[in-house]
């Protein structure tokens, strides 16, 4: 395809944005099977946002989309949980900077999470996976940059803070990577155990969409509440990612197996976001990286705007090698960034 950034922002803008067209009313799309047709969740799932989000970054960039609008609503009646702070902020507050009325569905969201607040400041989910037992919190790194940023704008700075630094000083490794999710003692906030859940190849294993995840998190955490963190983790990922290319589904696991270009596509978006953050030279360094993953990235996506190869959950053989409406997002708004179409 072709590889100026503007040519591709459009291409890609056309394809996410345009994603809810011809999909059932109150389904979102989530994945898409070999013939491209979308595999779609309810107002609940925890990527309903994703397309909504795309649709604002379009009209933040005067780029013209096809399709309904897309407004998905978390359900009053469901337990809230970490997860739902990607809609509150990709298909709330994003919609609403786009002049639509999405700000009252973010605030909403908001408040909820903050009274989900566990002490020290984890946010965890209401399912337990599957190897643990009934009856404690587990906290995941997975949304913690948009939880963060959520809970800053709507509640106040040092709530997002108190929860990106409980989740990213709690599930950091001492060389900087992060593991996935923490099993939580709800009475007092603190971890039992860290490990990597049911989606990465082993439980002290290196998924690489926890390591994009958790350096989004960085980079959309209130500044200065992670710097440390967010270095750490940055200069593990340079110095263990394949350089130009989609990183590995999980980088421990054997040679060989999948990609997860949505995990690069999430860890250009970051680098971008903490490039405009930092000073000279890392800030340099910073954007070359998220520069590379994104010329890496295009590689990967058709003449429809489709960015392919992403692995949602190897383990489980669930779209291991597929397009990911995540995967599109987060490199249309890398190709935002890098374009300076958006601050």
């Amino acid at each position: 395809m072709a590889r100026d950034l503007d040519e591709a922002l459009v291409l890609l803008l056309g394809r996410c944005a345009g994603a809810g067209d011809g999909l059932p009313e109150g389904r979102y799309p989530v994945w898409a099977d070999d013939r491209g047709r979308w595999q779609t969740g309810g107002p609940d799932h925890w990527a309903a946002g994703f397309a909504t989000g795309a649709q604002a970054l379009a009209e933040v960039c005067g780029v013209p989309v096809r399709g309904p609008a897309l407004r998905p609503v978390v359900p009053d009646d469901v337990d809230v949980s970490s997860f739902h702070a990607y809609t509150g902020w990709y298909a709330g507050h994003l919609d609403a900077r786009a002049g639509e009325s999405g700000r009252g569905e973010a605030a909403r969201i908001a408040a909820r999470l903050e009274a989900a607040l566990l002490p020290g400041g984890a946010l965890a989910v209401t399912e337990h996976d599957l190897r643990g037992p009934a009856g404690h919190a587990v906290a995941y790194v997975d949304a913690v940059g948009p939880a963060a940023a959520l809970l800053a704008a709507y509640v106040g700075p040092e709530v997002g803070a108190r929860h990106a630094r409980w989740t990213l000083t709690t599930l950091q490794r001492s060389d900087g990577s992060i593991l996935q999710a923490a099993r939580v003692d709800p009475a007092t906030g603190k971890a039992r155990e860290v490990y990597t859940a049911t989606q990465g190849f082993a439980l002290t294993s290196r998924w690489s969409r926890a390591q994009a995840w958790g350096l989004l998190g960085a980079a959309m955490a209130p500044p200065g509440s992670v710097v440390s963190q967010g270095k750490a983790l940055a200069d593990w990922w340079v110095a263990h990612a394949p350089p130009r290319a989609a990183p590995p589904w999980d980088f421990d696991a054997p040679a060989g197996g999948p990609v997860d270009t949505s995990a690069g596509a999430i860890a250009a978006t970051a680098f971008l976001r903490l490039a405009r953050d930092m000073d000279s030279p890392r800030a340099a360094a910073y954007r070359r990286s998220g520069l590379d993953l994104v010329h890496a990235l295009l590689d990967h996506v058709d003449d429809d705007g489709a960015l392919h190869d992403g692995c949602y959950h190897r383990p489980a053989g669930l779209a291991p090698a597929n397009e990911l409406i995540w995967g599109d997002y987060y490199l249309t708004e890398a190709l935002a960034l890098a374009t300076d179409r958006v601050g």
